[in-house]
């Protein structure tokens, strides 16, 4: 599956709604589409649980078929606090480990920026579904590396 395909496939899935209250040209789910998933859930993801994460996890708590399943953050009190409002998601400290959790299905990376490449690289190669907060890297160089993945 490549990038447009995953994109499309968050829309129909309804995860793209976290993103379409952000960027609204990514509406591009027809009332067929829905129809095909209804009552599936996209399982997600957060790494990075501190105030972009928080931001993520509010409008995922308003979307009745995306499902917190994993939280992770190396700084404890942020995870403690995200785990109020999906206290059934899965706590790691390390980002390697939820990766590796195979119900998960994508990932929302919300960590610092100099984080943001190495983190949706593995994740991409965990064979997860990324959206990253932007900026996605810190050169031009590290973002085509990124999209070669």
């Amino acid at each position: 599956m490549n990038r447009k395909e995953f994109l499309s496939d968050c829309g129909r899935m309804g995860f793209a709604g976290v993103a379409l209250s952000l960027f609204p040209w990514l509406e591009s789910c027809s009332e067929k589409a829905k129809q095909e998933v209804k009552g599936e859930k996209a399982r997600i993801g957060i790494i990075g649980t501190g105030s972009r994460g928080v931001f993520h996890i509010k409008h995922l708590l308003q979307m009745s078929n995306v499902e917190v399943v994993a939280l992770c953050d190396n700084y404890r009190p942020h995870l403690e606090d995200a785990l109020q409002y999906y206290p059934k998601a899965k706590a790691y400290d390390d980002y390697h480990r939820l990766l590796e959790d195979a119900n998960v299905q994508g990932v929302i990376i919300a960590t610092p920026l100099y984080l943001h490449a190495q983190m949706t690289m593995d994740a991409l190669r965990a064979g997860k579904h990324v959206f990253c907060e932007k900026p996605v890297a810190v050169s031009y160089e590290l973002a085509c590396e990124m999209a070669s993945e």
